[in-house]
C-alpha cells in the first residue's frame, strides 16, 4: 500500500511540474510567464551604442527567457563584444541574483552566436551562418509563445533564416532598430529588406526609422536626466557593468537600440500601435502585421516620426533602469521573490499571483483597520488606490485597466513591486 501511495504522488508531481510550473520537450524548458527572446547586434561595430544597450539588456535579462545574443555586424563587430558585456555581467551577478531570477553567466554565453559580417548579395540572402541557424532551431521549438527579436543592426541573419525555414514565420515576431540599418546615406536600400519586404509579407514586424531616437532626443532631460548627467549619476560605477558603460568612447547616453527591449518591458507586445515605453506605431505596407513610425506631427520631435511616443516615458523608463543599476553594486538585504521563491529563512512573505486580469494574495496576515491600500508607478504617481477590509488575510487587486507595466502597491508601509503585465518578478520591499 505504502508503494502504491508513493508512486500515485511522485506521478502526480510529475504532473503538476509538466502542466503548471514548465513544460520540458526536447530538454528544453521554458516558462510560461517570460517572453522569449533573442538580440541580433552589430555591437563592436560602426556604432558604439550597441554596447549602452547592452548593458541595459543585461540588467533585464530576469525578465526574459534568453534564447540568443547574436553578433550581426556592420564593420568590425564581432562575438567577442557580445562576451566582453557579458563578462561584466558575470562580476555583478553575484549581486544582481539576489534581486531577481537572472540567468547565470554561462547560460548566456552558451546562446550567443556569431552572426553574418558581410552584407547580402542581390538576391538578399547567401549562406547560413551560426545565427541563422540558431534563429531557426529556436523558432521551430515545440513552444506555444511567440520568439521575438530584437534586430540591433543588420537584418541579414532573420532573412537568411527566413530563407533557409520558410516555415517558422508564423513563430517569430520582429521589432527591427531600422533607420541606418534599412540605408546608409547615398546608398540603395540593403538586399536583405528588400527581399524580406517582397517575400515574406506575413511576417509579423515592427520597422522603427525615427521613433527610437526618442530614446536620446527630447523628453524630460531635467536635472540628473540628461544624456551626460543620467549615467554619470547612475550608471558609471556601478559595478563591472557600469564601469564597462563608462569605458565605451560615446559615454553619453543614446542607447538607440534600446526601446526594442522597452517595448518588451511596458508595452503590449500584442499590439504596436498601444503607448508605451518602446514607442506607439502604425500599419504599413502590404503586409497583414508590418508596423511603422506614425508620421502624425503631435508625436514628432526634432523632425523625427514618432520620437515623442518613447520621450514621453524618459523619466519613467529612466529610474527604472538607475533602481536596477543599483542592484549591480549591493545585494538584496532581505533577498525575497514573491512568486515561488523564499528570503533568507526560507519564510514566504507574501504570496501573489496574477490571474485574469487580477492580483491576488492569500497570506498578507494584515492587522485590523488597514483602510486602504494604493498603486503607484515606478515615478511615485498614484495610479489606482482600493478598500481592505479588516482581519483579511487576502486581498484581490483589479488590474485590468491598468496599463501594462512595473509598479508598487503600498499597503500598511509596506510595498511590493510587481507587474500587470507578467506574472513573474515581483519583488519584496522595506
Amino acid at each position: 500500500m505504502k508503494s502504491t501511495v508513493t508512486i500515485f504522488l511522485l506521478t502526480l508531481l510529475l504532473f503538476c511540474w509538466n502542466n503548471v510550473f514548465a513544460q520540458k520537450t526536447d530538454n528544453f524548458v521554458y516558462k510560461k510567464d517570460k517572453i522569449r527572446l533573442i538580440v541580433t547586434s552589430d555591437i563592436g561595430g560602426t556604432d558604439p551604442d550597441d554596447k549602452q544597450s547592452m548593458i541595459h539588456f543585461l540588467v533585464y535579462t530576469d525578465v526574459f527567457d534568453v534564447e540568443g545574443i547574436i553578433s550581426a555586424p556592420w564593420g568590425n563587430g564581432r562575438l567577442k563584444h557580445i562576451l566582453e558585456c557579458i563578462d561584466a555581467y558575470e562580476k555583478d551577478y553575484p549581486n544582481l541574483k539576489t534581486w531577481s531570477d537572472f540567468p547565470n553567466p554561462n547560460s548566456l554565453r552558451a546562446v550567443s552566436k556569431q552572426g553574418a559580417v558581410l552584407e547580402a548579395p542581390s538576391q538578399g540572402y547567401s549562406e547560413s551562418t551560426d545565427g541563422s541557424k540558431w534563429i531557426i532551431e529556436c523558432a521551430r521549438r515545440p513552444d506555444p509563445r511567440p520568439l521575438y527579436i530584437a534586430v540591433w543592426g543588420a537584418i541579414d541573419d532573420v532573412a537568411q533564416a527566413l530563407n533557409d525555414a520558410p516555415d517558422i514565420i508564423d513563430s517569430i515576431r520582429v521589432y527591427w532598430i531600422a533607420g541606418p540599418n534599412r540605408q546608409r546615406k547615398n546608398r540603395p536600400v540593403f538586399n536583405s529588406v528588400i527581399y524580406m519586404e517582397e517575400n515574406f509579407k506575413k511576417l509579423w514586424w515592427i520597422q522603427a526609422d525615427q521613433t527610437y531616437r526618442g530614446m536620446f532626443n527630447g523628453g524630460n532631460m531635467r536635472g540628473d536626466l540628461g544624456n551626460s548627467s543620467f549615467p554619470k549619476q547612475h550608471v558609471w560605477g556601478h559595478g563591472a557593468l557600469g564601469e564597462y558603460f563608462k569605458k565605451i568612447r560615446k559615454s553619453e547616453l543614446k542607447m538607440g537600440d534600446t526601446p526594442s527591449i522597452l517595448y518588451y518591458l511596458n508595452n503590449d507586445v500584442t499590439d504596436p500601435a498601444k503607448d508605451g515605453w518602446g514607442g506607439a506605431f502604425v500599419p504599413y505596407g502590404n503586409g497583414t502585421n508590418w508596423w511603422r513610425d506614425n508620421k502624425d506631427p503631435s508625436v514628432k520631435h526634432g523632425g523625427y516620426n514618432g520620437a515623442k511616443t518613447v520621450n514621453k516615458w524618459r523619466e519613467d523608463f529612466l529610474r527604472h533602469w538607475q533602481n536596477r543599476m543599483d542592484w549591480c553594486v549591493k545585494a538584496n538585504p532581505n533577498p525575497t521573490t514573491i512568486a515561488g521563491y523564499t528570503n533568507s529563512k526560507k519564510k514566504s512573505l507574501v504570496n501573489l499571483s496574477y490571474y485574469n486580469g487580477f492580483l491576488n494574495t492569500t497570506n498578507l496576515n494584515l492587522s485590523n483597520n488597514i483602510g486602504q491600500g494604493e498603486l503607484f508607478n515606478m515615478s511615485g504617481i498614484s495610479v489606482t488606490k482600493f478598500s481592505l477590509e479588516p482581519n483579511i488575510n487576502k486581498l484581490q487587486v483589479n488590474l485590468q485597466d491598468v496599463r501594462p507595466g512595473a509598479y508598487i502597491i503600498k499597503i500598511q508601509g509596506v510595498s511590493l513591486n510587481i507587474s500587470s503585465k507578467l506574472i513573474k518578478t515581483i519583488r519584496y520591499k522595506n
